[in-house]
């Protein structure tokens, strides 16, 4: 008996998949942010498509803009709720809520917002083609 309980701790705390291994939008999402909090803007950008679209209250954005406004981000936690995934062809189509807490450009985050992301599969992974924020009223 002691041995079958020592051996379900052996090997230790079993890991997150990362980028490569990502199979659902929620996992992606959660990727995404946690590379936002981490301020991993190299591996964050390797992951937005060169072609990306992005709208939100302050107008629209495309890769440039959204790296720039991500970089004025300090985020300290988040939060995901009300995730739907939805698959049309090679795209993940993922709609959530955000809350979050943390500074854009030194003011608090306005929170919770409401999120759309897609999501295209290539063969160098998945990769940001278009998002949508808005605030939730």
């Amino acid at each position: 008996m002691l041995v079958a309980n020592s051996a379900c701790t052996m090997w230790g705390e079993k890991k997150h998949p990362g980028w490569s291994a990502a199979t659902s939008g929620e996992r992606l999402e959660n990727l995404f942010w946690e590379e936002v909090k981490k301020k991993n803007w190299t591996t964050l950008e390797a992951h937005v498509g060169p072609g990306f679209v992005g709208m939100s209250p302050a107008g629209t954005s495309d890769r440039a803009k959204l790296m720039e406004h991500l970089r004025s981000m300090d985020l300290k936690e988040y939060q995901i709720g009300d995730l739907r995934t939805d698959l049309a062809g090679g795209n993940l189509i993922v709609t959530y809520t955000l809350a979050a807490k943390g500074t854009l450009g030194g003011q608090p985050l306005p929170s919770p917002l409401r999120m759309m992301s897609v999501w295209q599969e290539l063969k160098s992974g998945w990769v940001l083609v278009a998002h949508t924020t808005v605030p939730v009223s």
